[in-house]
């Protein structure tokens, strides 16, 4: 039976040119940017090779401390993925 996170990046993979994301620009919210599915699943391997490069094993504690950002999305997702224990 999959799991939340299966059906995210069958979803993401299933629609890779949609619109997922969109980030605030701006001190006055008109400007955003925006990032597909693909976008975001590029940006998630990324965070995931490098968690991987720095030996991070599953079950371990992680700390996420950032600005809410798509990037936050992007490495919280890869900690979920790869096991990690986001604290």
């Amino acid at each position: 039976m999959p799991n939340f996170l299966d059906d995210i990046f069958v979803r993401l993979q299933a629609s890779p040119q949609r619109v997922v994301l969109r980030e605030v620009h701006g001190e006055t919210a008109d400007k955003f940017v925006a990032v597909s599915a693909a976008e975001l699943l590029a940006l998630v391997e990324r965070a995931r090779t490098w968690l991987r490069a720095r030996q991070i094993a599953p079950g371990e504690r992680c700390g996420l401390i950032a600005a809410n950002s798509i990037h936050w999305i992007a490495v919280d997702l890869a900690l979920m993925v790869e096991g990690i224990v986001v604290a």
